[in-house]
């Protein structure tokens, strides 16, 4: 199958997504019937139908919606590329254009599923209330839908997604971390620009506004220009910071797509050592006849490496496998003769261990230099300063901030 038409597909599943009455459960059911759980069944009819007619003010919404999509597989290809000889053993290049077609739609159809979540569940400030839809108990409706947004995609595609909410968070964090540092008001409300994933609300919230919003911060330097992107649209210092966040790597979802149930139907143990033969089995039982990362693609080889000795409730976004997502271990195509064995296994595992410690390391230098920092501009602010704030201290707790991406 074409990968251009592969991508067409996400990019309409996308468009469609948010034209939906996402508060009406009926016609959520009917895009996930239509868009996901077809492609599941019998992806090559799904692609065929719903990408033979393109209105001409459709196709002028794609375009635009494209063009962001392409900046951000040139970020993505160009922060991970350099990554890839140390930690993957392979060489890939850093201008995106140059990367296989294959590489190039596994990015991108990436990028178009987060942004179908984020059309799917966040159109207004209201949608991003704790009460609505995020909060770490799922109630079973939402579960559910979770469960059905990644239950159509391979576990090493969903890790591909993942891969991707990583990125994402990092290009946030430009922006995002520079104002937090700064600002004397985000300053007197302790907002938190060290943690990260979902220990991280505020950044969460931010992320749930899709790629269009983030692709606004990522094509400007300005410091004023990211403060009054991140403060507009109705948030305000005082709002802006409620517990919200989103639910892609929930640990309620992952359990429930990936339980112990869910693998003895198959006559697999839980906490069975799997070989990766044993792994191809598994998910050739259960998965369609034909979609582009089969069992025997790359991605899904080294997929099986990373996780055959894990729990499945970390088969996804497992914080120890930060290096590896870095790197887009499961969206590049392997040499020919890529080691993909036992001790490539162990020496990625390894490598992924020993970067997760000077992260942590960096983080609690990061979280000392922000605690001093929320001081000094608690007092600013309770003396009646407002603004940015410039200290030498200050900048240091910036460079903390800086060391750890």
């Amino acid at each position: 199958m074409n990968h251009e038409i592969g991508t067409l597909y996400y990019a309409v599943m996308a468009y469609e997504a948010d034209r939906i009455d996402h508060t009406n459960n009926d016609e959520v059911d009917e895009f996930f019937h239509e868009h996901l759980d077809r492609l599941w069944h019998s992806p090559n009819s799904a692609f065929e139908e719903h990408t033979r007619i393109m209105r001409p003010e459709v196709a002028a919404v794609l375009s635009r919606t494209q063009n962001v999509v392409n900046h951000f597989t040139a970020g993505f290809v160009s922060d991970a590329a350099p990554r890839c000889p140390e930690v993957l053993d392979m060489a890939k290049p850093t201008e995106w254009r140059q990367c296989s077609d294959r590489e190039i739609f596994r990015i991108q159809r990436a990028l178009y599923r987060y942004q179908t979540y984020c059309n799917l569940f966040f159109r207004s400030v209201e949608d991003l209330a704790a009460h609505v839809h995020f909060t770490w108990q799922l109630d079973p409706s939402v579960l559910d839908t979770r469960k059905r947004f990644l239950a159509t995609h391979y576990p090493w595609e969903n890790e591909q997604l993942a891969s991707i909410l990583d990125y994402l968070e990092r290009v946030l964090s430009r922006a995002f971390d520079t104002v937090a540092a700064h600002d004397i008001a985000w300053g007197y409300y302790r907002v938190d620009w060290t943690a990260r994933g979902s220990s991280n609300r505020q950044k969460q919230t931010y992320l749930s506004r899709g790629l269009l919003y983030l692709h606004r911060l990522d094509v400007t330097d300005d410091y004023f220009s990211w403060y009054k992107i991140l403060t507009e649209e109705g948030y305000s210092t005082e709002d802006a910071y409620s517990p919200l966040r989103t639910a892609f790597t929930a640990p309620s979802v992952m359990h429930s797509l990936y339980d112990s149930s869910h693998l003895a139907a198959h006559n697999l143990a839980p906490d069975e050592e799997l070989t990766i033969k044993k792994m191809r089995q598994f998910w050739q039982s259960i998965g369609p006849a034909s979609i582009f990362d089969n069992t025997r693609s790359d991605p899904a080889t080294i997929w099986f490496l990373l996780h055959r000795k894990e729990d499945p409730s970390k088969w996804i976004a497992n914080d120890l496998h930060e290096l590896a997502r870095r790197a887009g271990y499961v969206m590049w195509d392997a040499p020919s003769r890529h080691p993909a064995d036992a001790h490539f296994e162990r020496r990625l595992k390894v490598a992924c261990r020993q970067y997760k410690t000077l992260q942590n390391q960096a983080d609690r230098a990061a979280e000392e230099a922000q605690a001093e920092s929320w001081k000094l501009r608690q007092r600013a602010y309770l003396l009646g300063h407002r603004g940015g704030f410039v200290a030498e201290m200050h900048e240091s707790s910036t460079e903390a901030s800086s060391a750890r991406s």
